[in-house]
């Protein structure tokens, strides 16, 4: 299972979780075949924080800040600058009343689910880093996140140091059952390129860019 969360910023302003709320979580779920190693994406959900609507599933686009398209793709159609009703087929888009609705929800998805691992780009040094923080803040427990229900999820702080980044603090996430990956962590340790921004991680690895949704678009 993988994740990513986008969420509110003030103008100009890095998203800090003491001010800013999770403005959505999106998660696609998969199994692999150990004999093949093909993954089938079984899938895809989008939490979104959305008071004014009530909670159910519909395709509709959010314009989630990192949409992966393939470099072959030759339609130059812009109409991200619309207003954000291009149809994703095949997504589940579940609105959440506040926050705390999401927290919710996105427990349920995991039980429900039970991942081996839950893996994400960055997810060490933002999106498990700010989902922690984000429940400390609003008061909502995360301990049945995990295969073992009613221990808590606990994050540490770690240095980690190497001739190639140098010293760099990271934060490590303990889910009781389940491996968090930080793909971004581990493409930096095994491979040495030139940028390790996701764009440019897909383009090489992948033939395939991301595109980029501004701040403004996102709140």
């Amino acid at each position: 299972m993988s994740i990513d969360i986008e969420c509110d910023n003030r103008p100009g302003l890095f998203p800090d979780a003491k001010y800013d709320k999770i403005l959505d979580i999106g998660i696609i779920f998969g199994r692999m075949n150990t004999e093949s190693n093909q993954t089938t994406i079984e899938r895809r959900i989008v939490l979104i924080l959305s008071p004014l609507q009530s909670l159910h599933a519909v395709n509709k686009d959010t314009s989630d800040g990192d949409i992966i398209y393939n470099d072959d793709d030759d339609d130059d159609d812009d109409n991200d600058d619309d207003d954000g009703d291009n149809l994703l087929p095949n997504v589940e888009y579940l609105y959440c009343k506040d926050e705390k609705n999401m927290f919710e929800q996105f427990e349920g998805i995991i039980q429900s689910l039970d991942p081996d691992y839950i893996l994400g780009y960055n997810t060490d040094n933002f999106d498990f880093r700010y989902l922690y923080e984000r429940s400390n803040i609003i008061h909502v427990p995360i301990c049945d996140w995990s295969r073992i229900r009613g221990l808590d999820v606990e994050q540490e702080i770690r240095d980690f140091c190497s001739t190639q980044i140098g010293l760099r603090e990271t934060v490590i996430t303990h889910i009781a059952g389940q491996a968090s990956v930080d793909l971004f962590t581990f493409i930096r340790s095994m491979y040495k390129l030139r940028s390790y921004k996701l764009n440019d991680v897909a383009e090489h690895f992948l033939r395939m860019r991301k595109k980029d949704v501004p701040p403004n678009k996102i709140s």
